[in-house]
């Protein structure tokens, strides 16, 4: 049997159908979507070291670097039986849950953080006692913790 194709020259567009059965749009089984990277939260306290009753504040920054906006990211925080937490927290962001006990513990989960951006929770809190405030804080969702937590130096003066 001779093959008929020997010898001749095919249009590109035959080629790349009935090489790769894509259309030039792409999608599909060959579509090529990013996966969802997870997030980061950032956790930075001001001023490291203060006079036992005085405010320190504690900043977490949830940073969503994809270029889609991902939900029921959040975390909880224990700054332990040391601390009260001296007035509500301020978040930016929607949040899907929010709560806070001023006896030292908050739990967030932002109901959206919008494509590469950043949504906040600001904490001030007031140690009670001398000694160190180092936070317990745990994520929900696709979060991970950048770094470390910052500890607070709690002094008599």
């Amino acid at each position: 049997m001779k093959n008929s194709l020997k010898n001749r020259v095919l249009p590109a567009t035959a080629l790349a159908i009935s090489l790769f059965g894509l259309s030039a749009c792409g999608g599909g089984s060959g579509s090529t979507d990013a996966p969802i990277v997870s997030s980061v939260l950032t956790i930075a306290a001001t001023p490291l070291s203060v006079v036992k009753g005085n405010i320190s504040t504690y900043t977490f920054t949830a940073t969503n670097i994809n270029a889609v906006a991902v939900s029921g990211v959040g975390f909880n925080v224990d700054f332990g039986a040391n601390v009260t937490i001296t007035q509500r927290p301020q978040f930016g962001c929607t949040a899907s849950s929010f709560s806070y006990s001023s006896s030292g513990t908050t739990s967030i989960t932002f109901g959206s953080v919008p494509a590469k951006s950043q949504c906040q929770l600001v904490v001030a809190i007031t140690p009670v006692n001398i000694g160190v405030v180092s936070p317990a804080v745990s994520t929900v969702g696709n979060l991970s913790i950048n770094g470390s937590i910052p500890v607070v130096t709690v002094t008599a003066f």
